[in-house]
């Protein structure tokens, strides 16, 4: 007989329900900037449900996506300020965008929030009401669509993320790889069958949603849990095995290569530090870098700093170069069109004018004027700890 994972964890509900809700009303979370918004609003199951403003919901559980509330706070706060309603976020330029979000991280998200703000602007500034119609939505994936769905309208769906994978984990002894499919279907299938039942109040189905999310982050951390402050230890299969920390079981962990990258330094007459304005899609999409040079370094570059920075797949040890100023100056005048009559003889472009970005994908920036560009963590680090040499200035002067 196949497995069947719904069938299941159906047989082995444990009704997590009640003693989730009472202990978030008590214990959890209930002053984070988008809780703050709310709408009181009749329920079909008849009682009064406090439900929250479905475009800070949203905002904020897109940056929530792989990234700690404390350090979300700040960044949700200033995307409010910016764009106080979704139709002002989907009119904004998109490096504005970019720059609000740089330093979050997984940049892929602020463009598929932004696609998404034009999605719904076009349909009138209202956001689908179900998780189902959520998650079409770019950026929007299973169970940001269903905590968007129970937080902004009261539905009945399940949320997987982080904190929950792991509660669940432990609570049911869940064996396995987390990120493997099977072990997965399992996960999804206790957290379909631990909700609230059909018909309850929407502030029930608020409060148990958050709950799961704030039990996770509060007392079933990831390490030195704390078992004795959770409402849900009675039940748990971890903690009666006496090893809570086992789950979720670790992932095999994979040798992280190192990729070597070459970035250029260039300034011109003001100080103003050459950037590129990357492709939206790839490494640092929609942000500003500093250029990148391709294959060995010409004898004779100075190099002016170097970094490392992580990323999911790949560790980039970053060497930044300053090449002699007569060879930058020689590039840009390539660069730049000919003159004399139309369809004028121009030399070809050296390897340097190559690498260099195109007029229209360049960025002049001051290195102490950092503030509200579009620049990756890294970036941004290192120019702001950069004591300028008047020996690399100027490539235009």
């Amino acid at each position: 007989m196949p497995y069947d994972a719904a069938s299941m964890a159906h047989d082995n509900t444990l009704n997590l329900a009640p003693a989730l809700i009472r202990w978030q009303r008590r214990h959890g979370r209930h002053h984070l900037p988008w809780q703050k918004t709310r709408l009181e609003l009749g329920t079909p199951a008849g009682g009064a449900a406090v439900l929250r403003d479905p475009y800070r919901v949203w905002l904020s559980e897109v940056m929530l996506q792989q990234t700690q509330v404390a350090t979300v706070i700040p960044y949700f706060e200033a995307f409010l300020r910016a764009f106080p309603t979704v139709n002002d976020l989907a009119a904004a330029d998109a490096e504005q965008v970019m720059g609000l979000w740089a330093g979050l991280g997984y940049y892929s998200r602020a463009r598929n929030l932004h696609a998404a703000a034009r999605q719904v602007a076009e349909a009138g500034g209202a956001f689908p009401q179900t998780a189902q119609g959520l998650e079409a939505l770019p950026g929007v994936g299973r169970s940001t669509a269903a905590a968007i769905a129970v937080f902004a309208f009261g539905e009945r769906a399940a949320i997987l993320d982080g904190n929950v994978k792991r509660v669940l984990s432990r609570v049911f002894a869940v064996e396995g790889d987390p990120a493997g499919s099977a072990t997965l279907a399992r996960l999804w299938a206790h957290a379909e069958a631990e909700l609230p039942p059909e018909g309850a109040p929407a502030a029930d189905l608020i409060d148990y949603t958050q709950g799961l999310m704030d039990l996770g982050a509060m007392v079933c951390t990831r390490s030195r849990p704390d078992c004795g402050q959770c409402p849900l230890a009675a039940l748990c299969q971890a903690r009666q095995q006496g090893e809570p920390e086992r789950y979720p079981q670790a992932r095999r962990k994979k040798t992280v290569p190192v990729r070597a990258v070459n970035l250029l330094w260039v300034e011109d007459a003001q100080r103003q530090v050459l950037l590129q304005a990357r492709p939206d899609s790839g490494l640092w999409g929609g942000l500003w870098s500093l250029p990148e040079w391709p294959g060995e370094v010409p004898e004779g570059w100075q190099a002016v700093g170097s970094f490392s920075h992580v990323f999911t797949h790949f560790r980039m040890e970053a060497t930044v170069w300053a090449p002699p100023v007569d060879v930058v100056r020689r590039a840009m005048a390539d660069q730049a069109p000919a003159s004399g009559a139309e369809g004028g003889i121009k030399a070809e472009p050296d390897a340097l004018a190559k690498a260099l970005p195109l007029p229209e994908q360049q960025r002049w920036l001051v290195p102490s004027a950092l503030e509200g560009a579009p620049l990756p963590s890294p970036i941004r680090r290192w120019l702001q700890g950069q004591v300028l040499q008047p020996e690399l200035i100027s490539a235009s002067a």
